[in-house]
């Protein structure tokens, strides 16, 4: 008998709390069942929440969402396991699509890994990577620029430990070869003149900015 009255006593307080709170949002309760719009405009909120993360996980050439990429853990295994990703083979041609394991290299200003390669989508974007064994004289990038009637050549430069490698992108897939050091770990920066959408150039609905696509990278001896 005491529990059921501590109990009715403790509903009371969570009522009268759930009404105050009800009044203070402006709740209407047209017919005093306490019904609130709180609980609607709640639901919207979560609504529109899911739908921002739907249109953030998209990508498709109508996105209008800016690409941000994933945050990686701060945590040891995490770094460990992400160092090791990056440890590449000297004279293989390392695939920059999105199945293969040696995309781990690309770093900041890359979007999202397609089926044959991945767009460079800023200005200034850059690989790191470490040789397996040995080191490396020379890296080789394969590139497919984005270019348009208005825009024919796509100028780009490459930076190592080593210096910079300017090169001209033409069409098509070109390599772009640039020095190395004798160094075992490296951080090799593109930098792209401009970006720009194929919407602008008029090759497409595509509005995503965007430079040359990253088909490839090589390592040589």
């Amino acid at each position: 008998m005491v529990e059921s009255r501590q109990q009715s006593n403790v509903d009371a307080r969570v009522s009268a709390s759930d009404d105050a709170l009800a009044s203070e949002d402006g709740s209407i309760e047209p017919d005093g069942t306490g019904v609130s719009w709180r609980s609607d405009r709640a639901g919207i909120v979560w609504a529109v929440v899911l739908i921002g993360l739907v249109a953030l996980g998209s990508f498709s050439w109508f996105d209008q969402v800016k690409y941000e990429p994933p945050i990686y853990g701060d945590d040891e295994a995490t770094r460990a396991a992400l160092e090791d990703l990056r440890v590449v083979p000297v004279g293989e041609e390392l695939s920059m699509a999105a199945t293969a394991p040696s995309r781990w290299i690309m770093g900041d200003g890359f979007g999202i890994p397609e089926d044959d390669g991945t767009w460079i989508a800023a200005i200034r974007s850059n690989l790191l990577l470490e040789v397996e064994a040995g080191t490396a004289s020379s890296i080789d990038l394969f590139f497919f620029p984005l270019l348009a009637a208005e825009l024919p050549t796509r100028p780009v430069s490459v930076t190592t430990s080593a210096g910079v490698t300017d090169a001209v992108l033409t069409g098509g897939g070109q390599w772009v070869s640039a020095p190395l050091s004798g160094d075992q770990f490296h951080e090799v920066i593109i930098k792209c003149e401009t970006i720009d959408s194929p919407l602008d150039l008029g090759l497409g609905p595509d509005q995503r900015k965007l430079c040359a696509k990253l088909i490839a990278v090589r390592l040589n001896p």
